[in-house]
């Protein structure tokens, strides 16, 4: 089933099925709170994949702001840069990643023990 559309993964909707892209993210603060470090996955097309990330402080405190981050992907290879916003209302944070003006992905989270935790997709290019 195509969680998207809610349609069965066949031939004349193979093309929805093979966007979809979710993944998850553990953002850890470091001790002086200018930086974060990040563990990721996603899945794509049925593959699996895991990384890792650093990002430096734009502006902010603790989870909330802006920052300016590179992701690896598992043997180190860059896999991106993006400024990611984070705004906290009330326990959820919602995360915007940005390239230039253009969002490329959303997602939603909470703090917890480990750190911020966040479920994310790409976001729809018009």
């Amino acid at each position: 089933m195509d969680v998207a559309s809610g349609h069965p993964p066949d031939s004349r909707h193979s093309d929805e099925v093979q966007r979809i892209r979710i993944g998850v993210v553990i953002y850890r603060l470091s001790k002086d709170g200018q930086s974060l470090t990040a563990e990721w996955y996603h899945t794509d097309v049925g593959s699996n994949f895991v990384g890792s990330g650093v990002a430096t402080r734009i502006r902010g405190i603790n989870f909330e702001g802006e920052f300016e981050i590179s992701y690896f992907d598992a043997d180190g290879t860059p896999a991106g840069q993006f400024r990611l916003r984070i705004e906290k209302q009330e326990d959820i944070y919602s995360l915007s990643w940005f390239n230039g003006e253009v969002k490329h992905f959303e997602g939603i989270g909470i703090e917890t023990v480990f750190g911020l935790v966040a479920g994310w997709n790409h976001t729809p290019q018009t």
